[in-house]
């Protein structure tokens, strides 16, 4: 079975011919990117290199709270 596709998906930011670049991730609260409200991130590491490239919020129960009343 075949199908028909009118789009084509972007590649992501975060790859870039096969290298892995820095990336920040900020948390999506009441349409805008925020930062955590503690400030405080977790580092994603290549865990084939231990190398850092990236860090994600670590949002705590007052991100979670905004989030939820946003």
């Amino acid at each position: 079975m075949k199908f028909k596709t009118d789009f084509i998906l972007p590649r992501p930011s975060l790859y870039s011919y096969g290298q892995i670049t820095a990336m920040d991730l900020q948390n999506y609260i009441g349409g805008k990117f925020l930062e955590p409200l503690h400030k405080q991130y977790l580092t994603n590491t290549n865990p084939a290199t231990g190398e850092a490239y990236g860090r994600i919020p670590r949002s705590g129960e007052s991100d979670v709270k905004l989030a939820t009343e946003a």
